[in-house]
Parts: structure tokens; C-alpha cells; sequence
């Protein structure tokens, strides 16, 4: 699965149809696309918290971004767990505040 192909899609709809009255079928498609790929990362989370289990790595960075950019609904809690331990690194806090506003 492709999940920055999918926030490419929702965020920039435009650029996958022609047709303005499609922009909204594409966008939510790729939501429910990122859906789907959030739950294959979700399964993948174990032991947790993080992708690779104790330590932080870049791709759980990576992951923390991607999933706070996803505007859908899905029961997560693996997730949510690896992008709050991620936003809360000091390295990564004052990026993370500046950036996404302490979502």
C-alpha cells in the first residue's frame, strides 16, 4: 500500500481528473484509501509503540506525519499511541508545534 499516494490524491484532487465535479468522489477515495493503509501499518505495530517496537525511528516520523495529515475515522489506538510518543521527542516537538499546531 501507498500511503502518500493516497494524501497526494486527497490533497491535490485536481491533478487525478479532469472533471470538477469528481473532486470530491476522488478525495474520498483516497481517504478511504489512507483508511485501508493505516490499518495494514496498525496491524504491523507490535509490540508497539513504535514500528520497530521501544526506540523511534525515522519512518515512525514519517508514519506520525502521514497519519496526522488522514481526516477520516478509524479505530487505531496503535497509531495514535506512535504519533503521540513521536510528537512528544524533544527533537521533534518544537517541528511538530510549528507545524501541525499541537494536533
Amino acid at each position: 500500500m501507498n500511503l502518500y499516494e493516497a494524501v497526494l490524491r486527497r490533497s491535490y484532487a485536481s491533478r487525478y481528473t479532469t472533471d470538477r465535479e469528481a473532486l470530491e468522489p476522488v478525495r474520498a477515495a483516497a481517504t478511504a484509501r489512507m483508511g485501508e493503509a493505516l490499518a495494514v501499518l496498525e496491524a504491523a505495530i507490535d509490540p508497539g509503540p513504535f514500528l520497530l517496537g521501544a526506540r523511534t525511528s525515522v519512518a515512525d516520523v514519517y508514519v506520525a506525519m502521514l497519519f496526522n495529515w488522514y481526516r477520516g475515522v478509524a479505530d487505531v489506538p496503535q497509531l495514535v499511541a506512535l504519533r503521540d510518543g513521536v510528537r512528544r521527542q524533544p527533537t521533534v516537538e518544537p517541528i511538530w508545534q510549528r507545524h501541525f499546531r499541537g494536533q
